[in-house]
């Protein structure tokens, strides 16, 4: 008798300190919501909590609060650092200690899944890791032309981290970009919100930076930004993002950088080709980059190709005249099915730009003459006329033969090859001395070709 009296008491006193630790959330909840001038239809709309459960939770008439609902308010609210914690512990839960535990072991913490092997990128993608841990450097820009393959070494560097370091990579897009790598799909109440903070990390309106810092606090965290430009993703966006998380790294992926504070540039080339001349053998032929990437692509509507002394001179002087670009090399490769190398030569020489044209399932994506196009128009008028000489002379060129061709000193015309290889128009060429070569699909593109035969006549 006496026992069940004192558990009927007990039961009683643990429904009071129930309803008054409800009570003291409550308050806690509107004094917070209050404090930021917003109703609870806003913080609704903001934490996609239903209007009725706020209200509920403010007048004290639900018990404890479930954890997912409390984050939720919680980063619609806007909560950080103490705020977050006291708001934690009003509801009865520890503070967000654990989350970055959750997200390390979500489907959002894991780089994309890469198509295929990455062929020729080992001392990049072992630099940029560096760059991001060693070097603890936290904003790198990979630059380089459409199709050469910033997207795929990111993914790389990112793979790096996560598998060496055990570093969390959250992996955005924006939705008009063309990519093959894509986030996770959404899959529970935290993966929602991680893509719901990644989602409005760029919105005009409010403090964006506050809900991925929330998540992620400062613990070591990789977020990969694929194909974002400098208007997408200001720098008025990812610096205060930074200064929140403090052991964030960001990576980007973009043409050409303004250069964003503290930003460190690596600019992308293309893949290495064979030296100019005859005598390749098959077997040195194929420690090329490009050669690789090409008949690791033939081989895959063509099993059986391989690369012999009858075919080896072909192969070389296609992956010449297609600049070592991957994108080119990849949409050459399956005319293979069709034809032999020679043949696939003859058109290249003609025209590369018929053999790289745009497949069918990339349609409404700019080809890779439209992209050279628009890069060259967009030079400052100092590097178009440099490039108007050096694009007059089949072979490479010094600093010091393009600063007596060009009539410049060797200190400007050294600034504007630079300028030019960052933007991807020109191309290092292999050899003891550092050489520089204009992009052969450049002399193809419709017009310029004849505009500088036209140039090279005249001078």
């Amino acid at each position: 008798m006496v026992s069940a009296l004192h558990r009927a008491q007990q039961r009683r006193s643990e429904a009071l300190q129930e309803v008054h630790g409800a009570k003291q959330f409550g308050d806690l909840l509107r004094t917070l919501r209050f404090r930021r001038g917003m109703t609870q239809i806003q913080l609704a709309d903001l934490s996609t909590v239903s209007v009725r459960a706020i209200r509920d939770l403010e007048l004290g008439r639900t018990g404890q609060p479930r954890q997912a609902t409390t984050q939720l308010i919680a980063d619609g609210l806007g909560l950080t650092g103490r705020d977050r914690a006291d708001f934690d512990a009003a509801a009865g839960h520890q503070a967000v200690t654990d989350t970055f535990q959750l997200i390390r072991d979500s489907e959002f913490a894991r780089p994309p899944l890469s198509l295929n092997a990455i062929v020729g990128r080992d001392a990049e993608a072992h630099a940029l890791a560096d760059m991001l841990t060693s070097a603890r450097l936290r904003l790198v820009a990979i630059t380089g032309l459409s199709g050469i393959g910033k997207s795929r070494l990111a993914l790389e560097v990112a793979e790096l981290l996560h598998c060496s370091h055990g570093i969390p990579v959250l992996w955005s897009a924006p939705p008009e970009v063309q990519t093959p790598y894509l986030a996770a799909p959404v899959q529970g109440q935290l993966s929602g919100l991680i893509r719901h903070a990644l989602d409005a990390l760029f919105d005009p309106v409010g403090d964006s930076a506050n809900r991925l810092s929330t998540l992620i606090g400062d613990q070591p965290t990789l977020l990969v930004l694929d194909g974002y430009d400098d208007v997408q993703a200001p720098a008025d966006h990812l610096i205060p993002l930074l200064q929140k998380a403090r052991g964030l790294r960001i990576l980007r992926t973009v043409r050409r950088s303004g250069g964003m504070p503290g930003e460190q540039t690596s600019p992308l080339s293309p893949l290495s080709v064979p030296e100019t001349g005859r005598g390749h053998s098959p077997d040195r032929l194929a420690e090329v980059s490009s050669v690789r990437m090409l008949v690791s692509r033939i081989r895959l509507v063509r099993p059986d190709f391989t690369l012999t002394a009858a075919n080896a001179e072909a192969v070389a002087e296609i992956c010449r005249r297609l600049d070592g670009v991957p994108a080119a090399l990849e949409m050459a490769a399956p005319w293979l099915l069709v034809c032999e190398p020679q043949d696939l030569l003859t058109q290249v020489r003609a025209d590369p730009f018929v053999v790289i044209g745009q497949p069918a399932s990339d349609v409404g994506k700019p080809g890779l003459n439209t992209v050279l196009d628009e890069v060259v128009t967009l030079l400052p008028e100092a590097e178009r006329t440099l490039m108007e000489h050096l694009i007059t002379v089949e072979a490479s060129m010094s600093i010091t033969e393009s600063a007596q061709l060009s009539g410049l000193s060797v200190a400007t015309c050294g600034a504007l090859v630079r300028r030019l290889v960052v933007h991807g128009v020109l191309r290092h060429e292999a050899g003891e001395t550092m050489r520089f070569r204009v992009l052969n699909l450049i002399r193809h593109l419709p017009g310029y070709g004849s505009a500088a035969r036209r140039f090279a006549a005249a001078t």
